[in-house]
């Protein structure tokens, strides 16, 4: 099992031969969780288990949104997210999300990859108050600031370098 942290939260992965196919460990640090060898233990414990046999997403499931390869969709208590042929699936008030990943998820791009994990993990962690923008910032000297939320490509960048 791979165990994992990012401040008071703890994830573990489970079972491990999927969890290193995955190439998890790269794409989690990439997210600031570091693997630990220490069993989870604190208040905030999320498992995410990984399952080799393929299941579908269920038909009456009601479209929340598209993001490029991705689909956001809910069903009764739970939330899917698909991507191409694999799917992740969070109850919600849950704490544990189940995951199939297709045997082409692991010939996607690194960004792909990184993104299914990023949608998944941030709508898991919803329910604690965590959310994250798509933003640029700014902050004066006299520690005054600007956040800049936008879509990719929108200016955030440069109406921030144009401001400095």
């Amino acid at each position: 099992m791979g165990n994992y942290r990012f401040h008071d939260l703890s994830f573990d992965v489970q079972p491990e031969k999927l969890e290193s196919r995955a190439n998890l460990a790269t794409l989690f640090s990439k997210l600031f969780l570091s693997r630990t060898n220490e069993a989870a233990a604190q208040p905030s414990h999320f498992s995410i288990r990984l399952r080799e046999e393929q299941w579908k997403v269920p038909p009456a499931a009601a479209v929340q949104f598209h993001a490029a390869e991705f689909c956001g969709l809910e069903h009764d208590d739970s939330f899917y997210l698909s991507y191409s042929c694999s799917a992740f699936q969070i109850r919600r008030g849950s704490t544990e999300a189940h995951a199939y990943l297709d045997p082409s998820f692991y010939s996607k791009p690194n960004v792909q990859q990184h993104n299914f994990w990023s949608f998944g993990l941030l709508k898991l962690l919803r329910p604690l108050g965590i959310y994250s923008l798509h933003a640029a910032s700014l902050v004066a000297p006299e520690g005054e600031g600007m956040l800049i939320v936008g879509p990719s490509g929108s200016g955030k960048s440069t109406l921030s370098l144009g401001l400095i």
